[in-house]
């Protein structure tokens, strides 16, 4: 009975997004303990859209709100920035008035920020990862702790996202951010395909 009991609490203590890895490791290197205080006041309507430099509101008011991160500081942001903005460009060019919400925005930037450490570095980037498992298995139960990762699995990347939030346009500014690291980094043979796959033909034709 008690088993079953602290069982329940355990369940109802759950939150999906403290338990993916990833996630926690990317808000840690914000400094920050959630999302949450990451995107204090970015839901405000006049953040979306670029100033007359084509730098991003959002960015603007990330880099004031936050002290500066040694792991992201502030003219690393704003090269993940216009990349963002370049793409978007790219992708909405006959979408006049394109203007990306505050958690799209997010998800595009926490994408340019694994991507630049992956292409980079990955062995790094495994080290870190495997450091950060280390302090993200503390306190929790032997069948709750995560399995240390493997450098042949860092070339997988999800995206858990709500149904309506734009998926479709962030997925093919995932892949013109994929393809510009491989470019950076010197891989651009190495990958000379993007195949898209979709659950049917309406789906296709929307892509």
């Amino acid at each position: 009975m008690a088993k079953r009991q602290q069982n329940r609490r355990r369940q109802a203590d759950f939150k999906f997004g403290k338990s993916l890895v990833l996630f926690q490791y990317i808000l840690f290197l914000f400094e920050v303990e959630s999302l949450d205080n990451l995107c204090d006041g970015m839901k405000a309507q006049h953040l979306e859209g670029v100033d007359e430099n084509n730098v991003s509101h959002f960015h603007t008011h990330l880099t004031n709100q936050l002290f500066e991160r040694k792991a992201l500081p502030d003219d690393l942001l704003l090269q993940f920035d216009q990349n963002i903005v370049s793409h978007t460009l790219r992708i909405c060019s006959k979408r006049e008035g394109f203007r990306w919400k505050y958690f799209q925005y997010m998800a595009l930037l926490f994408c340019e920020i694994y991507l630049d450490r992956y292409f980079r570095n990955p062995q790094n980037l495994l080290t870190e990862l495997n450091d950060f498992v280390t302090q993200f298995n503390t306190d929790r139960e032997p069948g709750e702790q995560v399995m240390p990762y493997a450098i042949e699995e860092l070339n997988k990347i999800a995206f858990w996202q709500a149904t309506g939030s734009g998926k479709t346009l962030i997925m093919h500014i995932n892949i013109l951010q994929y393809q510009h690291y491989q470019k950076r980094y010197g891989l651009k043979k190495k990958v000379n395909r993007t195949i898209l796959l979709t659950p049917n033909e309406g789906l296709s034709e929307q892509h």
